[in-house]
């Protein structure tokens, strides 16, 4: 589905972290979509699957990127072989959940993600999940530019001031308006 496969790629393409949270089933697109995200956040009661097989249905290109990087192939072939869904705690030994909590604390526990995101450099956090999708790949002249920019942002920035001067002062860092993730 070209439509799914163009939601996922703005997804690993916005500069700014992007949390999933899962209630319930994720299942094909779901999965897939999840997958996509930079972390996820599932309740007890989550399961993920891709039954493509009972569909008569393939895997898209992007799909077939994205679900591997977390699973690896293995993985993702049993989803696909299997049709089963797997639980939250397999989902989260295989690397596609990064943290579990109760239905009831779920908002919270994404709140209390994004607040600690938003407390942190932006240019860092813009910088870290270029370097962190960089993974397992081929590294081209494109991301080679990305991390000088990054590094002069970094380093000729206010972010690196205020965090040495927080960090010597015993205190959080105050970043300014201007570092907005």
């Amino acid at each position: 589905n070209e439509s799914l496969a163009v939601c996922l790629r703005a997804l690993a393409a916005m500069p700014v972290p992007v949390i999933a949270a899962v209630r319930g089933l994720a299942v094909g697109g779901g999965c897939e979509l999840s997958a996509a995200c930079d972390v996820r956040i599932a309740t007890e009661d989550a399961r993920f699957g891709i039954p493509l097989g009972k569909l008569g249905v393939i895997l898209g290109l992007t799909e077939a990127d994205i679900v591997p990087r977390l699973i690896g192939p293995a993985g993702l072939k049993y989803l696909m072989f299997s049709a089963e869904l797997i639980d939250v705690d397999t989902a989260a030994r295989w690397g596609l959940v990064q943290k579990v909590v109760a239905a009831d604390d779920l908002a919270a526990a994404v709140a209390k993600l994004v607040g600690q995101i938003c407390r942190q450099s932006a240019v860092t956090m813009r910088a870290s999940k270029v370097v962190a999708n960089m993974h397992g790949r081929a590294l081209t002249a494109a991301d080679n530019d990305a991390l000088i920019r990054f590094s002069v942002d970094a380093y000729e920035g206010t972010d690196l001031q205020e965090g040495v001067a927080a960090f010597s002062q015993g205190r959080p860092p105050m970043f300014g308006d201007d570092t907005e993730i």
